[in-house]
């Protein structure tokens, strides 16, 4: 199932951080193994530049879905809900947004 970025997001690979960030032996690969966190990362959202943050939602593995905020390095992990459709639609509300999200930091 293919779900559209939430408005203000984007799923443009190369505007996420391309393979420099996403690869094999990019940062991400190499900071989620500092913390432990193995599995395939498949970066899904990205946040467009024009909001002023640079926060991206992935997958690792078949279910786990993070946030990472690349100014200050912080990483969270989502722990409800744990679908993509429904994170996406929930970032996507208005009235909730990613304050509605339950995450823990990593």
């Amino acid at each position: 199932m293919k779900v559209p970025p939430p408005t203000a997001w984007t799923n443009d690979y190369e505007e996420i951080g391309g393979d420099m960030r996403w690869g094999e032996f990019g940062d991400i690969a190499e900071e989620l193994r500092g913390r432990g966190i193995d599995g395939e990362i498949k970066p899904l959202f990205g946040m467009q530049p024009f909001t002023g943050e640079v926060m991206v939602l992935f997958q690792v593995g078949g279910n786990q879905f993070y946030l990472h905020n690349a100014i200050d390095g912080s990483l969270f992990q989502i722990l409800s809900p744990s679908d993509l459709p429904t994170i996406a639609s929930i970032i996507d509300d208005e009235d909730k947004g990613l304050g509605a999200l339950e995450i823990e930091e990593i």
